[in-house]
């Protein structure tokens, strides 16, 4: 299996790594085995095996929480710097900072379930029109020139 996104949290275990790999469908656990050189919100690919988490090890806080990756490779894509705000669900950051860094802002998951459901909403809207035999139009954008 081949997952790739951001890493979201660090846990180094001495002779392991955990790290949880967040991507647009959720966050998994992944356990490497080898050290890498890696910090939060570096975007990577890892291959490796699903296996299920050790008897009393499941996380019932995370929809995956009853497997993890073990990785076999590890590819870093894209390094980061230090962001000005952290990606969590909750991190006291100002409007403003998250307007200014709108991007960044998409990847939290309060952000990014709006999105989702706004996405899901619009094509359940626009198969139902078509259902019902509606012809969408888009036209073109006309404006008065300003005398600016």
């Amino acid at each position: 299996m081949t997952l790739s996104g951001w890493i979201d949290d660090i846990r180094d275990m001495g002779g392991l790594t955990f790290l949880t790999l967040r991507d647009r469908y959720g966050v998994t656990q992944v356990q490497l085995s080898e050290p890498v050189e890696l910090k939060p919100e570096y975007c990577i690919k890892i291959t490796g095996a699903v296996t299920a988490r050790p008897d009393g090890q499941t996380n019932t806080d995370m929809p995956t929480g009853e497997i993890e990756l073990i990785a076999d490779s590890v590819e870093i894509l894209n390094t980061c710097k230090e962001l000005p705000f952290p990606i969590r669900d909750e991190h006291g950051s100002s409007e403003e900072i998250r307007f200014k860094h709108r991007f960044l802002d998409l990847r939290r998951s309060p952000v990014l379930s709006k999105i989702k459901f706004r996405a899901k909403m619009n094509h359940f809207t626009r198969n139902r029109f078509v259902g019902e035999d509606f012809l969408e139009v888009q036209t073109p954008i006309f404006t008065v020139s300003s005398p600016e």
